[in-house]
């Protein structure tokens, strides 16, 4: 299923399914909007330092080997 996917991909993708489903319960069960963007703004403060990281120490190491 995910063979022609990278790995980066499917991790940001899982991320971003993660965080329509909280956004989702949040707003269905809170109501309370300053949490709401509190929680938005961690999520893509994360999702940020995990498409760093990752092309950092995943991406760069992988294409220098291909080389």
């Amino acid at each position: 299923m995910l063979r022609n996917i990278s790995v980066r991909t499917c991790i940001i993708l899982f991320m971003v399914c993660t965080f329509l489903l909280v956004d989702t319960l949040q707003i269905t069960f809170l109501h309370d909007l300053p949490i709401l963007i509190t929680c938005n703004i961690i999520y893509l403060i994360s999702t940020l330092l995990l498409w760093w990281y990752m092309t950092c120490y995943l991406v760069v190491p992988i294409n220098t080997v291909k080389k």
